[in-house]
């Protein structure tokens, strides 16, 4: 077993912590000296891969083997933190992918608990803060053969989706392109149609055909009049 962090000093100040074999994280991470990043790997052939132009702070630990996180380019973090398995329950073949341009305005969790289970996040999709997406119940709800039947596989969003305050999105669900979801939603397993404002507990679809933008509707308006 090695420890990273015992090894290299800049692992020390970036609070790295990486056990186990083939572990690989992308060079922009030791070349930036990023303050406010915690990483923990405990495991063997995890990746680790930020792209360019990424500012903020985020929290990952993976337990397990075989797991991935990639941020792609001018992604702003704004404290999220990203759990793949548990000491007691490692995970392996899980994947988390966030597109270029994406924002996170506050913290906000990402957990997978299955293997083979992923997270793809799209491109210029806009969270607020304390968004839960859960890929897993972390326990299970059992069938008459006493089999788990709440088993996380995936959870989808869209290119250019915007996700409210406090919303929690479950496994097994698809929000695809150009959709709204409202404040404190919680969006149950399904696919929701794309340019969908999608709101409510249990959140459904109210509205379809919606279209959105990152500017304050004062701004907007300045602009239409100009």
């Amino acid at each position: 077993m090695i420890v990273f962090s015992k090894k290299f000093p800049f692992f020390r100040r970036l609070k790295f912590k990486i056990s186990g074999k083939n572990n690989k994280i992308s060079d922009s991470l030791k070349e930036r000296g990023w303050r406010g990043v915690k990483l923990t790997i405990s495991g063997d052939n995890n990746g680790v891969f930020v792209g360019e132009n990424n500012i903020g702070k985020f929290n990952i630990m993976i337990f397990g083997n075989n797991n991935r996180v990639d941020f792609e380019d001018s992604v702003l973090l704004g404290g999220l933190s990203i759990y793949i398995g548990t000491p007691g329950s490692p995970c392996d073949n899980a994947k988390v992918r966030i597109g270029a341009g994406t924002t996170f305005s506050g913290p906000g969790t990402f957990r997978l608990m299955e293997d083979d289970s992923e997270i793809a996040v799209g491109r210029d999709v806009m969270f607020s803060e304390h968004v839960d997406v859960w890929c897993s119940d972390t326990h299970s709800i059992l069938n008459e053969e006493g089999n788990a039947r709440n088993v996380g596989k995936f959870i989808k969003i869209g290119d250019h989706v915007w996700i409210g305050k406090d919303v929690k999105i479950s496994k097994n669900t698809e929000i695809k392109k150009g959709s709204i979801v409202g404040w404190g939603s919680v969006v149950p397993s399904g696919t929701y149609n794309e340019a969908s404002l999608i709101a409510g507990n249990p959140a459904r679809i109210r509205r379809e055909n919606v279209v959105w933008s990152r500017e304050t509707p004062k701004n907007r308006n300045l602009c239409r009049k100009i």
